[in-house]
């Protein structure tokens, strides 16, 4: 059930936030490597950004700063996808877009 949700989280990202921000950095010129390295880091971490919206507005919780800290893993994780995927985005044709826009 996890995988589904996370396939379906990673694909409204990558079709939401990830290619129009790309398209815009594109523009600017600014397509480097530690740009799209943070932007993947910060993308990364939308799904525990929710998570965490949902604890706070939701009602449910009882003891929301507890809660909250329980988020550190799935942050810790959303970041390291990020990277990773930022970094083979760069290998595969990062490089490519960087030479193109100097």
């Amino acid at each position: 059930m996890f995988g589904v949700v996370f396939a379906i989280t990673g694909t409204v990202v990558t079709v939401c936030a990830a290619y129009p921000l790309l398209l815009w950095f594109g523009r600017r010129g600014q397509v480097t490597l530690p740009v799209v390295l943070v932007s993947g880091a910060v993308l990364g971490n939308i799904p525990a950004a929710i998570a965490a919206l949902a604890i706070v507005f939701g009602g449910r919780s009882t003891i929301v700063a507890a809660d909250l800290g329980n988020l550190a893993r799935p942050m810790a994780v959303g970041t390291l996808v990020g990277l990773l995927s930022a970094a083979s985005f760069w290998v595969v044709s990062g490089r490519h877009l960087d030479a193109t826009c100097r």
